[in-house]
């Protein structure tokens, strides 16, 4: 890989994230659920969960963030959390993204790379650009609740 690869990469990937910030509502869903289909309903949102878990476990940048998550709760709360943001049928039933990030210390790379993995999860299901990008769009405002500011000790 090319020098400029390993740096160019997290780079577009965060002005894209930025890019999708500023052009999304502050309401994330939008009250039907043609995402939600596009995604393949509960069955095939559920196995991107476990494969975006799958990606994650590994991951140097984020392993440590779900060292003390008890995963099996993890894994329904991130299901009812996309069910809900793509229009199906789920209510988030977990704590404020906030709350549950608080003294995490999430910092921008490592919410980037949680994007990437969820990129990764998503192509390995065969989910279309345009899909991806819709449930990209929803989840965007949520970084300010999870990523710590600086100057902020959260």
């Amino acid at each position: 890989m090319p020098k400029h690869s390993q740096w160019l990469r997290p780079l577009v990937l965060a002005s894209s994230l930025l890019l999708l910030c500023g052009c999304v509502s502050t309401s994330p869903v939008s009250g039907d659920d043609e995402l939600f289909v596009a995604l393949g309903g509960e069955p095939d949102l559920r196995l991107l969960v476990d494969e975006f878990i799958a990606v994650s476990a590994p991951d140097p940048r984020v392993a440590p963030t779900f060292a003390n998550t008890e995963m099996k709760r993890f894994r329904e709360k991130f299901y009812e959390h996309l069910c809900e943001l793509s229009g199906g049928p789920c209510v988030y039933s977990g704590d404020p993204m906030a709350e549950v990030h608080r003294g995490l210390k999430i910092n921008e790379g490592q919410f980037n790379a949680v994007v990437e993995n969820l990129q990764i999860a998503m192509s390995r299901r065969g989910y279309p650009q345009p899909v991806q990008n819709r449930l990209l769009a929803r989840l965007a405002p949520f970084q300010r609740d999870i990523v710590v500011q600086p100057g902020n000790s959260d």
